[in-house]
């Protein structure tokens, strides 16, 4: 291994390991696993130590505590839903948003893409360790509070599973806003069984398992 120093102007100092650089790129941190960093909140969702845990109390505010499934506008179509649901659990740094992040457990985006059908925006949440498994995934229908199964999924023709990390932008026209990136995809193989397509943004550094 070669180790090689070179101490420049003003005191700027330049390492290179093994003869190569590799320089990152990304925009984002994306760790699904771990509670928004809201230090008005109590810390409760990271210090769980099982799926049953996790399980039991977002259960407890989505049925309980959740009203985003109540909202009944004739204008709003179901990314309208996923949007205000993911505002109130996960929360971002944007005034004047309702129920802004109410829930404080770490929400996610996601898009189905349907056989012969429009695609449809729904919510996740990981309630286990590893991103690249859906059954980790809680996929929730934000319009009625209800969960999808894998298995569901095929039976409604659901071929690719998009999870998407959402985030704030801001320009002059618009203000601040949510948008969106996609994040990982599971798709069928060829046994039709869900399988990680290894598919990972470049502008997101996504932390793989829970830790």
């Amino acid at each position: 291994m070669k180790l090689n120093m070179e101490a420049l102007m003003g005191g700027l100092e330049k390492t290179v390991l093994a003869g190569q650089i590799i320089e990152h790129t990304w925009k984002y941190l994306a760790n699904p696993f771990v509670q928004p960093n809201d230090t008005t909140k109590p810390i409760i969702w990271n210090n769980f130590s099982t799926i049953d845990e996790r399980n039991s109390y977002f259960d407890d505010r989505l049925y309980n505590y959740d009203q985003i499934d109540k909202i009944e506008n004739p204008d709003w179509v179901c990314s309208d839903y996923v949007r205000a649901w993911i505002i109130a659990f996960n929360g971002y740094p944007m005034e004047g948003l309702e129920n802004n992040n109410w829930h404080n457990i770490p929400a996610y985006d996601v898009t189905f893409r349907v056989y012969n059908k429009p695609s449809h925006a729904a919510g996740e949440v990981i309630v286990g360790d590893y991103v690249s498994n859906i059954s980790d995934w809680r996929l929730i229908e934000t319009q009625n509070d209800s969960t999808y199964s894998p298995n569901k999924l095929k039976e409604l023709g659901v071929y690719e599973v998009e999870i998407n990390y959402t985030f704030v932008k801001e320009n002059d026209v618009q203000g601040k806003f949510l948008s969106s990136i996609p994040l990982l995809k599971f798709v069928l193989n060829e046994n039709n069984d869900w399988v990680d397509s290894g598919y990972r943004s470049t502008d997101i550094n996504l932390v793989e398992e829970r830790r």
